[in-house]
């Protein structure tokens, strides 16, 4: 085993073991990550809407355009978390 330095700490990764997820659970992760691609993609329209009407009314930047966009940024990372476990996961198998 080797030996992984981690922000919080040291964790021992077998580099060579098979992956732990089927080609299955695979495709279910990015079946997951592409879901939230798409709710990512509402949240925008979402905000731009937000943002577009506040512009035609000479408002401000509204709070639900801030928290909408906060979302889409959490998605995004869910998103990326994903995707790299399935990514990792097929690269062990390889």
């Amino acid at each position: 085993m080797t030996s992984v330095t981690s922000s919080v700490g040291f964790y021992d990764v077998a580099m060579d073991a098979p992956s732990p997820l089927s080609s299955s659970d695979r495709e279910r992760l990015e079946d997951v990550a592409n879901s939230l691609r798409e709710l990512g993609e509402i949240c925008d329209d979402l905000a731009l809407d937000l943002l577009r009407t506040a512009a035609e009314r000479g408002g401000e930047r509204p709070l639900e355009e801030k928290r909408l966009s906060q979302a889409r940024r959490s998605i995004e990372k869910a998103m990326h978390i994903l995707d790299g476990l399935a990514d990792e996961s097929s690269a062990v198998d390889e």
